[in-house]
């Protein structure tokens, strides 16, 4: 029997370094097929075109997200700009609005030792990182379905109803879903 899912599509944050662009164009490749079935909107600021007002844009993003993906590397704990900007704001949203945010572990540094970070639970499983998988297909796979399961049996909340959401009053199941199964 299908769920009621009326909040779908669930706005969803990518925050990285730029020097895991590479990372970030496979989980984008993975997370696809949530985008294609309605699940997810992904955002990252590779969405601003020529011309914006490119922090303009990052604000009203991240001030939107339902969900914030970290994709976390030494380069993504190096990043002032991340750490600084992005990472507080989601983490607000995750305090005061219910908002999610995972940590995507996407290469081996030390995240265990960042207090706010080692709290959440990671993807991959166990926080094994994802370049230290064979095959790395295998890793990405595991991500899509852990956030799948993760807006399925427990989504996060909104600050604002869902009547005015693309998808509002929408019966679904997730084609990734157990539920579907």
């Amino acid at each position: 029997m299908p769920i009621l899912q009326p909040d779908w599509p669930y706005r969803l944050f990518i925050s990285y370094s730029r020097v895991d662009e590479a990372q970030k164009r496979r989980l984008r490749e993975n997370l696809l097929v949530l985008e294609q079935a309605g699940m997810i909107s992904i955002w990252e600021d590779r969405c601003i075109d020529a011309g914006d007002d490119w922090l303009e844009r990052l604000n009203a993003s991240l001030n939107s997200a339902d969900v914030g993906l970290l994709l976390v590397s030494s380069a993504f704990l190096a990043s002032r700009f991340c750490q600084s900007r992005e990472v507080p704001d989601l983490l607000s949203r995750y305090t005061h609005s219910g908002s999610l945010v995972v940590p995507v572990i996407v290469d081996f540094c030390h995240w265990k030792a960042v207090p706010w970070l080692s709290r959440l639970q990671a993807l991959p499983t166990d926080g094994v990182p994802v370049r230290g998988q064979r095959p790395q297909t295998k890793a990405w796979t595991n991500v899509t379905q852990g956030l799948a399961a993760r807006l399925e049996s427990n989504p996060p909340k909104r600050r604002h109803g869902s009547s005015s959401r693309p998808g509002a009053g929408r019966e679904a199941t997730h084609p990734l879903s157990k539920k579907s199964l």
